[in-house]
């Protein structure tokens, strides 16, 4: 049952209980953050108002702090992380670095980083204490969340491309890559004991969340080997899947494995052995893959209707298969 109605505004985009559960946060698209007491729900303080939405808000774990991740308005000093202490209700930080909007902030367990995920293809962690950027990911794809395993070894992070990964914090590697959605995460949320991963698409047309068993990768550090050497049941070889959907109209997806590092290449061709488009091509890492075709050439023109052939090409070989555009 409904037990109490908040009232914002402007669209709420995104909403945190503090860890001891008193107090409400939630972040507008009118540039607020309000705080709720969960006791009287009352409002009490707004804690600013700014020039660019607030799309997401994250408690430290200890409740003190609060951090609240801004976008969508292009320019540095409207694409910033505001950190503000809860005690006082006054900013203490102001994280700057980011180039387009920040989708996502979360602390890690011991409170000692924040990890923010933006639209820029980027993740940046920054330690809490000195206000510092400690490493920025290039993850090659717009972010659409970030979150901590309840015992801060790994960061989950969902990407437009449809894919969720998982990030080693020990030995700082990006190990494992999840074929989540056909379309952007646009959330990801670990269980309480760490062993499953929820992860959640954008777009409607897919209306899906999947649930993972991630416990292999998650289980307590001083009890697992490095999250890269704990990969199995992969293939053994390169690997080629089908594209999906399959025929398609706008655009498909197309997914592969690389057995091990080197240069690959993968090449959409017409029946008649005609070379469309290079979709990828240079060294790439060991594991999945993935990318979108949206039905065009190289040189950007769509090609017809038609069957055609899609080849995966690697130091071990070349993989084809037949994939149907419809116009």
């Amino acid at each position: 049952t409904n037990t109490a109605t908040f009232r914002s505004a402007t669209s709420v985009r995104s909403v945190a209980f503090s860890p001891d559960g008193a107090t409400l946060a939630a972040g507008s698209a009118d540039g607020t953050v309000k705080l709720w007491d969960m006791d009287t729900n009352t409002n009490t303080p707004t804690l600013f108002r700014y020039t660019a939405p607030v799309s997401s808000v994250a408690f430290s774990p200890d409740g003190t702090a609060l951090a609240a991740g801004l976008g969508e308005a292009i320019g540095a000093d409207r694409v910033t992380v505001k950190l503000w202490n809860m005690g006082t209700n006054t900013n203490i930080a102001t994280l700057s670095g980011h180039r387009s909007w920040i989708r996502s902030v979360a602390f890690s367990p011991d409170g000692t980083t924040l990890a923010s995920g933006a639209a820029d293809g980027t993740i940046k962690l920054w330690d809490v204490a000195t206000n510092t950027n400690t490493a920025t990911l290039d993850v090659d794809f717009q972010v659409g969340s970030v979150a901590f395993s309840p015992d801060g070894a790994i960061l989950a992070y969902g990407l437009l491309d449809g894919t969720v990964r998982l990030r080693d914090m020990a030995t700082g590697t990006e190990s494992i890559t999840l074929f989540a959605h056909t379309h952007s995460v646009a959330s990801v949320t670990f269980s309480p004991d760490g062993a499953i991963l929820a992860s959640g698409a954008l777009e409607s047309s897919e209306k899906t969340v999947q649930l993972w068993d991630v416990s292999e990768w998650t289980r307590p550090r001083s009890q697992a080997k490095p999250l890269a050497q704990e990969l199995h049941g992969l293939p053994d070889s390169d690997q080629l899947q089908q594209n999906a959907p399959n025929p398609f109209n706008s655009q498909t997806v197309l997914s592969y494995f690389l057995h091990t590092p080197g240069p690959a290449r993968l090449e959409v061709f017409s029946l008649t052995g005609q070379r469309v488009a290079v979709l990828r091509q240079g060294p790439q890492k060991a594991g999945y893959h993935r990318l979108r075709w949206n039905g065009r050439d190289d040189a950007g023109r769509p090609v017809a209707s038609g069957m055609y052939l899609y080849r995966l090409v690697t130091d071990e070989g070349a993989l084809t298969r037949k994939l149907m555009l419809l116009r």
